[in-house]
């Protein structure tokens, strides 16, 4: 009996309260497409989830809300969600009233996928400098190595050449 009741706490912990909008599935690239002109909104727009809904099975995009949900809270963030749809540049409602509350889980959401943060941008040109380092010192050990045998060669050459007589000119 014990196992059961455990079972439910989990299952009420993977669930989720979101204010959303009912959105076509097609409108999730658009979105995303708009988040690499509003880099300035990243704080806002990486709350942003998307997914879909368990009892009808519509995908839904919104923001979670904490477990205490009032009815101003959930005026303020459907507020403050439509004003990001707007700031992003895609009107999904047509006001604050047309986003809704929903209970998912949390396994059936993902972040939208926007543009590189600064930090992986960095990661990304310290690993190709890195690389192409290492590129140029191998370069430069296979040329030391090629122009140490090269010189060796070069020198008995010069030195063969010094040790024979000079040809007279006529």
């Amino acid at each position: 009996m014990m196992d059961e009741e455990e079972v439910v706490a989990e299952v009420d912990e993977d669930a989720m309260v979101m204010i959303a909008a009912v959105i076509d599935p097609a409108a999730i690239a658009l979105v995303e497409e708009s988040l690499h002109h509003a880099t300035h909104l990243r704080p806002l727009w990486e709350r942003l989830l998307v997914g879909e809904e368990p009892d009808e099975g519509r995908t839904i995009l919104g923001m979670s809300m904490s477990n205490k949900v009032t009815s101003d809270t959930i005026e303020n963030h459907s507020r403050h969600l439509f004003s990001l749809f707007n700031l992003l540049g895609v009107p999904l409602v047509s006001s604050p009233m047309m986003l809704q509350r929903f209970n998912v889980f949390r396994s059936a959401m993902r972040s939208l996928k926007g543009p590189a943060v600064r930090a992986d941008k960095k990661k990304e040109k310290e690993a190709a400098a890195a690389a192409a380092a290492a590129l140029a010192e191998a370069e430069a050990e296979a040329e030391a190595g090629e122009g140490a045998d090269g010189a060796d060669a070069g020198d008995s050459a010069d030195a063969e050449t010094s040790e024979s007589p000079p040809e007279a000119s006529s």
